[in-house]
């Protein structure tokens, strides 16, 4: 049973986009599908409040194994 906190998403609605500030699942609540539920709603989210687009930025630094 999980008690606390699984994962997290913080995003900002500028204009017409919405900006992806932070997207993290603790280690033991990886691979199980959260994540992609997680940005899923975050889109979602996004849409409903009248975003076109919501452009990522893939950078080394904030990958696993970097």
């Amino acid at each position: 049973m999980c008690v606390g906190v699984a994962g997290f998403a913080a995003f900002w609605l500028v204009f017409d986009e919405i900006h992806i500030n932070n997207i993290a699942l603790r280690p033991e609540h990886r691979a199980q599908g959260l994540g992609t539920a997680l940005m899923r709603h975050v889109l979602a989210e996004g849409i409903r409040l009248g975003a076109a687009r919501a452009p990522l930025e893939d950078r080394k630094s904030t990958r696993l194994n970097s």
